[in-house]
């Protein structure tokens, strides 16, 4: 609904001063399985309404999914090598968000700096100041050099802006049904109070459980819920997504998850005893 919302308010904004509409384009990231499966082709739905072409980039692993069974796969192995102190899970967080750097952030930036080399690009980002309060002191634009540093030998410059960062959800709603544009079902049919991923580590016990009773998001949530099982580790630091699916295709998901929740308390025991001088300092180990 934001970037809907952004996008829209930008061009009525760009028209009124001139800028040639052959300048502007969409750009998605998709973020491969755990994508509610109409996302991809709303987008594309959208940018047609709206005359602007549209890119659909991924990051390197095809999706979040593989990235998670990625972290944990090297997670395991440098536990195994003595190189962490404690066992890391695959899952990010509301304090680790690299699902949103790696998934998200870097291809569509990394997209913008090869596309349009040697050029000043102005991103524009649908957040608002009211979701959250990282995001409460954003500022409205600054100049991005994660992917276009000052000196680049090519002179891109690009610039991230946020043109609804003081709007509220309620005006956000209200622009859409003023211009009879559409939302996501997440939104209309299984009223979601947001869409991100089809189960997100951000999501609220409420829309976590929406997003499974939705029968949209079948196919990732049997991805999390053995990943849950064979990690132990849950999906959110005090929720296991396991315990609100009903059904999935994991064998005998009661006893499973039983034994998953076992394990991981015996492993944050046997870890709370290791000797303290032994947890991570610069220079260790």
């Amino acid at each position: 609904k934001d970037s809907s919302a952004a996008t829209l308010a930008t061009i009525a904004f760009l028209d009124a001063i001139g800028h040639p509409a052959k300048n502007r384009y969409a750009i998605h990231a998709d973020l491969g399985l755990i994508e509610w499966p109409t996302t991809t082709d709303f987008v594309a739905q959208i940018a047609a309404e709206l005359a602007l072409p549209v890119s659909i980039v991924q990051n390197s692993t095809k999706g979040l999914l593989p990235r998670w069974r990625q972290r944990f796969e090297n997670a395991k192995r440098r536990y195994a090598n003595l190189e962490t102190y404690n066992l890391i899970g695959p899952f990010s967080s509301a304090s680790l968000r690299f699902c949103t750097s790696d998934t998200k952030i870097g291809p569509i930036g990394s997209h913008l700096v090869k596309a349009h080399r040697g050029r000043t690009i102005i991103s524009v980002v649908g957040i608002r100041r009211e979701e959250s309060a990282s995001r409460a002191s954003a500022p409205v634009s600054r100049q991005d050099t994660r992917f276009a540093s000052p000196s680049n030998r090519f002179g891109t410059k690009m610039i991230t802006w946020h043109p609804i960062l003081e709007w509220s959800a309620d005006e956000v709603y209200a622009y859409h049904e003023a211009r009879q544009f559409p939302l996501h079902v997440a939104y209309t049919r299984y009223r979601m109070s947001r869409l991100s991923c089809a189960h997100c580590v951000l999501a609220s016990a409420a829309d976590a459980r929406k997003s499974i009773d939705s029968g949209q998001n079948e196919a990732s949530l049997n991805e999390i819920v053995a990943l849950e099982i064979t990690s132990t580790f849950s999906f959110q630091p005090t929720r296991w997504l396991s315990d609100l699916a009903p059904t999935t295709s994991y064998p005998d998901l009661t006893s499973a998850l039983a034994t998953a929740k076992s394990l991981g308390t015996e492993r944050k025991t046997l870890e709370s005893q290791l000797p303290s001088d032994l947890r991570f300092t610069r220079g260790w180990p």
